[in-house]
């Protein structure tokens, strides 16, 4: 049974709020509109009583400001659009990450509601706004001055606006898929920020992210800008041919197309029913595009209205202040993702002394990741209290590297572009050695034929075992006091398990290592290992 269509008056406090700082470009596109709807017909009638200058001064008029149109279109888009996209990335943008949000979830969230709000906004209130006006206006026009209509000139200048539309529709079509493309660059680049957002928080790179995708929103509207420029030159082209080549073929058919009466030309007429056909079908689609998007405004509504809280909370100290190589106290610890929910964790307590690495074993569900996650300040505990240094932990940026089982990957990225993530300004020599400590360095450079070529490799053509060690080895770029892996053996053959434990054995010597593991057999590496166990 489909739920309920939400009342008109639970959408005005959303709507008010969606449109937040773009009332001027809205008045702006509805005035506009409303000023070209009523030009067609008084051009129309001005043909005969004030000729054909002013006639033809009211129709350049009106295609100039379709640019004007365009442009405040554009920023009511970009407003909207920007106000949308913040109320997603906000929880990112504030460490919100646990539970850890659900990618695909959003993202087709987001592939739906731009698009339809963004239309609600231009298409729709603007729209209607101006049709409320120019309905009635253009009805009294058509109630002065209305006479029969000449067909003959209908179908040719039908035939003429037809011409002009499919030959501009290539390049409209061009446009508009440039801005398409922009927007799914966008909804894959936030798919991979959400996928990899407890990385980003605790690399303290979550801050910058949220900037690169805010630039790729003014990125997609400059695009559809041009989109709608192009589209605007299409449709007025059109129009103007069509009512060109509808005089020119009036005046060849003379008398065939001239009534008595008070001495008006039938075809001027006819030009005048032609020219508010547009205003109704205006409206039509006006009304359709909000009745359209009222289930997504209604969606979004809550989140727009009363915004959304982290579950962190402020941090109890300056993250610079951190260091991830204290002593860790665990004590007492639960926590729950949800108050109705049962707890992952229940009353643990441990201590690890300062330096020491440490690590998890458990099966899957007993909270290992959940620990991890408390243990680097991206969750605060339901119950209890823990402490690094005698402190709250909160994520230190630079400080510690964070391997996840839900990584950030940004799409199309080459293998150094993945490697850099987290440190843009990693050398290529840092870069190679990483790989080369990971044992992948050399299997790149047989494939690729140089080290260069190597580095340029696109991630995505890594298998699972291959990408999953390039992940250790962006890990190892950071030089950090403190690595933290989430089931770093996960799609890893036994000799590559083999090597990890190597690895992690080694490095232990250097850093401390804190790791949730499934297999016992990377635990060398640890001074103490803890094993969880399922509380359901």
């Amino acid at each position: 049974m489909a739920s309920p269509r939400p009342p008109l008056p639970t959408l005005l406090a959303p709507a008010r709020a969606l449109l937040r700082g773009g009332a001027g470009s809205l008045a702006i596109v509805a005035a506009t509109a409303l000023a070209q709807r009523v030009a067609l017909p008084l051009a129309a009638l001005w043909l005969g009583d004030r000729g054909e200058r002013a006639a033809a001064a009211a129709l350049f008029a009106a295609a100039l400001l379709s640019f004007v149109r365009a442009r405040a279109a554009h920023q009511l888009a970009q407003t909207v659009r920007l106000r949308l996209v913040g109320l997603y990335l906000g929880p990112l943008e504030r460490g919100e990450v646990v539970p850890p949000p659900s990618s695909d979830a959003i993202t087709a969230r987001l592939a739906t509601a731009l698009p339809t709000l963004v239309s609600w906004a231009v298409e729709g209130v603007a729209v209607v706004v101006a049709s409320a006006v120019a309905v009635p206006v253009v009805a009294a026009l058509l109630a002065y001055a209305l006479g029969p209509a000449a067909l003959v000139p209908l179908g040719f200048a039908g035939a003429v606006g037809a011409a002009i539309t499919m030959g501009t529709s290539s390049r409209v079509e061009a446009a508009w898929t440039r801005s398409f493309e922009r927007s799914r660059g966008l909804l894959e680049s936030m798919s991979a920020a959400f996928t990899g957002a407890a990385e980003l928080v605790a690399h303290g790179r979550a801050g910058a992210e949220v900037e690169r995708l805010r630039r790729g929103v003014l990125a997609w509207s400059s695009a559809e800008l041009s989109a709608r420029t192009a589209s605007a030159l299409s449709s007025w082209g059109a129009l103007v041919a069509t009512l060109a080549a509808a005089l020119g073929a009036s005046a060849l058919l003379g008398e065939h197309t001239r009534l008595g009466g008070r001495g008006d030309d039938a075809y001027r007429g006819f030009l005048l029913v032609l020219s508010a056909i547009p205003t109704l079908q205006m409206l039509v689609a006006g009304l359709a595009n909000l009745v359209y998007a009222r289930d997504e405004l209604a969606h979004v509504g809550s989140g727009l209205v009363g915004g959304r809280t982290t579950n962190r909370g402020a941090p109890a100290q300056d993250p610079a202040a951190f260091d991830p190589r204290a002593e860790i106290r665990v004590e007492g610890v639960s926590f729950a993702y949800a108050k109705e929910s049962a707890p992952v964790l229940r009353d643990l307590s441990f201590m690890l002394p300062a330096g020491e690495s440490l690590a998890i074993v458990g099966p899957n569900g007993a909270g290992k990741t959940t620990l991890l996650y408390l243990l680097l300040g991206l969750a605060r505990p339901t119950g209890g209290r823990v402490h690094v240094g005698g402190e709250e932990p909160e994520p230190s940026g630079d400080r510690l590297a964070f391997v996840s089982q839900l990584p950030y990957d940004p799409p199309e990225a080459t293998i150094a572009e993945s490697l850099r993530a987290f440190d843009p300004g990693a050398s290529d020599a840092r870069l190679v050695q990483a790989l080369s400590d990971v044992g992948l360095w050399s299997a790149l450079v047989a494939r690729a034929g140089s080290e260069a070529a190597a580095l340029a490799l696109p991630r995505a053509s890594l298998s699972r075992g291959q990408a999953q060690r390039a992940r250790i080895a962006r890990a190892l770029v950071r030089e950090a006091r403190l690595i933290v892996l989430d089931e770093p053996e996960a799609h890893l053959d036994a000799e590559s398990t083999a090597e990890l434990a190597s690895l992690l054995q080694r490095l232990a010597g250097e850093r401390r290592i804190i790791a949730a593991i499934h297999d016992r057999s990377l635990a060398a590496f640890a001074h103490r290992t803890i094993e969880l166990r399922s509380t359901s």
